[in-house]
């Protein structure tokens, strides 16, 4: 008779990463390829600040400012590298000022916390830009992001936007174990998203 809730139990503890299955089975596949289009209104993202936080992001910390550049201006982007060093580690200074000399670098000695790498980032941005969009050094926006400001203005209570994370990897496209790993980081990210 005990055995007969085994059934039920395995039911209770499958429906949900079944659904999620499900739906990321029907749902379409995104490219990881980010093309600068040439339709991106910087006019638009006017107000939009881009905190980037960072830590030894001299390998790829460019493709991220470049997909920011599709929809802001180099000033506006503000990247803040935190380190528990005295001084920085890499060349990720060297690197952004060589091929964008306009973006805002901020060493942060001694903090080796990303939180308070955004709440500096957040500080300096704040005095011209009202709007600010945190995102990963190894995050690249999509030539199609739309920053709705509308949002704010219509409803005085929202006070913040969190957009959803999608897992896509640029390299092996196509191979078994590559969507294998990247699916399994995606499901990550969307059963974080359901707490």
């Amino acid at each position: 008779s005990n055995l007969n809730i085994i059934p039920l139990t395995v039911l209770m503890y499958c429906y949900e990463p079944v659904k999620l299955f499900t739906a990321m089975a029907l749902s379409p596949s995104y490219s990881a390829v980010v093309k600068k289009t040439e339709s991106a209104d910087h006019e638009t993202n006017k107000d939009l600040a881009i905190i980037i936080p960072c830590h030894k992001s001299e390998q790829f910390v460019l493709r991220t400012i470049r997909s920011c550049l599709n929809h802001v201006e180099e000033q506006q982007i503000f990247i803040m590298d935190n380190d528990k060093s005295l001084k920085p580690q890499d060349n990720t200074a060297k690197v952004i000022y060589q091929n964008h000399p306009r973006v805002n670098y901020f060493f942060l000695p001694k903090t080796g916390n990303k939180t308070i790498a955004i709440f500096y980032g957040a500080q300096f941005a704040r005095s011209q830009y009202p709007y600010s969009l945190i995102i990963d050094d190894d995050v690249e926006l999509d030539a199609n992001f739309t920053f709705n400001k509308k949002m704010f203005l219509n409803d005085p209570e929202v006070k913040g936007l969190v957009y959803p994370l999608r897992a896509m990897s640029r390299y092996l496209p196509g191979t078994p174990m590559n969507q294998l790993i990247t699916t399994w980081q995606d499901i990550e990210y969307q059963l974080s998203d359901l707490e």
